[in-house]
């Protein structure tokens, strides 16, 4: 806009809004009648501008999205499945992984902290040479035979003793 004001363009202003709404207005009021509707002409081209803007964008949007419709509530469930089926499995799995690991730390602890507890009172090699180690279904297993005899030599990792009165069996170590 930037027209040059001078004393005409305000006489023809001031005439224009007398005209219009029948009142006389001081030159003042014309000039920043003119500064106002100037500013007021910049914001809306700049509006426009942006308008234009946005609306080019959302264009360029809706080209590269693409929407997924599907024709009942079973598809769809199954469609999110599929997404997010592989990370929930992977997920398990680590669970698992890691609760396996961290059950044999915390029982690998418990064993060696009985046996810095008690150095010299178990006798773990005796029963290792004594003892009678048979593989059963792929697991390797320490037989023992039970003696229920009260006084008799009780032969070290090859014998246990039952106590019926706690239901527990005892396996001698030492002499």
């Amino acid at each position: 806009m930037n027209k040059k004001v001078d004393q005409d363009f305000l006489i023809r202003l001031k005439g224009e809004y007398q005209a219009k709404y029948g009142m006389v207005m001081d030159d003042w009021t014309a000039v920043i009648l003119h500064e106002v509707s100037e500013q007021f002409g910049n914001y809306q081209q700049m509006t426009k501008e942006s308008a234009s803007q946005i609306l080019k964008a959302s264009e360029h949007i809706k080209g590269q999205v693409y929407p997924v419709h599907f024709t009942s509530e079973k598809q769809a469930m199954q469609y999110g499945f599929g997404k997010s089926l592989p990370y929930a499995i992977a997920i398990c799995i680590i669970g698992v992984l890691m609760y396996f690991f961290m059950s044999s730390l915390s029982w690998y602890h418990e064993q060696q902290a009985f046996m810095d507890k008690y150095p010299n009172s178990v006798d773990f090699k005796g029963l290792i040479e004594h003892g009678k180690v048979e593989v059963i279904h792929g697991r390797k297993c320490l037989i023992l035979s039970p003696n229920f005899k009260e006084n008799s030599p009780v032969k070290i990792g090859k014998e246990y003793i039952y106590d019926g009165s706690k239901k527990r069996v005892i396996v001698p170590l030492g002499k």
